[in-house]
């Protein structure tokens, strides 16, 4: 009901009020009555109406921007909504209008490094070479050590002291080295070799620096070893060739004398009535008791004696043990 209409309800029942002579008493309260009802009914029809617009308008918005959040996909960055701006009509105007979203593409976050969650503990440590790193030899462990490398560690401790020193040298050419020992002072030498598990003494603290001897020579890999010895004032002078028998024990198989003098009963001894060389300038050579030239004896490739090196320890205990544990049977002394 409109405005006018409930205006001119109200004017009607005042007029039919002031007419008290048309109507009796009786009637005209029931008309009063009457008329404050329509009015009531009016007013009612008015506020429910508008109710019903406010209930209406509720029911048919859109959902809100909440609940387009919700549909839309899981990603890195939430999803932005833009808003675009439409024309709102008149204010008196019963149409309503749901304002327009538009939805962006999400902005995808660039990948993050995956950061590991395990434990250092369960992780093994693993050791990965460059192609131009070697993996470094395995150390030998106590199966693998040679038996012959134990026994010369074993010997060696007992000769352990600040005066001694230690060499590996190779006499006799084979994969395993003979063990030398001489005190740093003195002029003595011991010479020791592995056979069949068992170690032999070849040479037992053998002197030298006496009767003219400066030492033992040997020759690296043909089982020689060299020294010489001066009798009767230096009127003889023999040169001895020497090796390791068959019994690893130390044994002459040939040698050289040069006489200054003239051996008349061939005992390669200086007797008081033969003659001699005061000057040493004239001298006899014999190899294994035949005579022979003095260029054949020179032209002896053992005769030479300075040629070889000297046999002895140089090595400390600290350092043999280094050399006994890399010692490789290739190298050739």
């Amino acid at each position: 009901m409109k405005r006018e209409d409930l205006f001119e309800a109200i004017g009607q029942v005042d007029d039919d009020l002031l007419d008290e002579n048309v109507a009796p008493a009786g009637s005209i309260f029931w008309r009063y009555v009457a008329g404050i009802t329509t009015a009531a009914a009016c007013i009612a029809v008015i506020f429910g109406t508008a109710a019903w617009a406010q209930r209406f308008e509720r029911n048919s918005l859109p959902e809100p921007a909440a609940s387009v959040e919700k549909s839309l996909p899981a990603v890195t960055e939430p999803a932005s909504v833009e808003t675009v701006l439409v024309e709102i009509p008149d204010e008196n105007s019963t149409e309503i209008v749901p304002v327009e979203t538009v939805e962006k593409e999400p902005e995808l976050l660039p990948p993050t490094e995956e950061i590991s969650t395990i434990a250092p503990d369960t992780v093994e440590n693993e050791v990965i070479l460059t192609e131009t790193e070697t993996k470094p030899e395995p150390k030998e462990t106590d199966a693998e050590i040679p038996q012959w490398k134990m026994l010369y560690q074993e010997l060696a401790e007992t000769f352990s002291t600040e005066e001694n020193r230690f060499s590996l040298v190779n006499i006799n050419g084979d994969t395993i080295p003979e063990l030398a020992v001489s005190p740093v002072e003195g002029s003595r030498v011991s010479l020791f070799t592995y056979a069949d598990g068992e170690i032999f003494t070849v040479m037992d603290d053998l002197s030298w620096d006496i009767s003219g001897n400066n030492g033992y020579y040997y020759v690296p890999g043909e089982n020689m070893i060299v020294f010489r010895n001066n009798s009767d004032a230096g009127l003889h002078v023999c040169y001895h060739f020497c090796r390791m028998g068959a019994e690893y024990q130390f044994e002459q198989f040939s040698k050289i004398d040069v006489l200054h003098f003239t051996d008349e009963n061939d005992n390669y001894e200086w007797d008081p009535d033969e003659p001699y060389d005061p000057e040493m300038l004239e001298a006899q050579y014999f190899l294994d008791g035949e005579e022979i030239t003095e260029e054949e004896a020179a032209g002896y490739k053992d005769y030479v004696i300075g040629e070889y090196p000297l046999l002895r320890g140089e090595q400390d205990y600290t350092d043999f043990q280094a050399q006994l544990q890399y010692y490789n049977s290739t190298i050739n002394e």
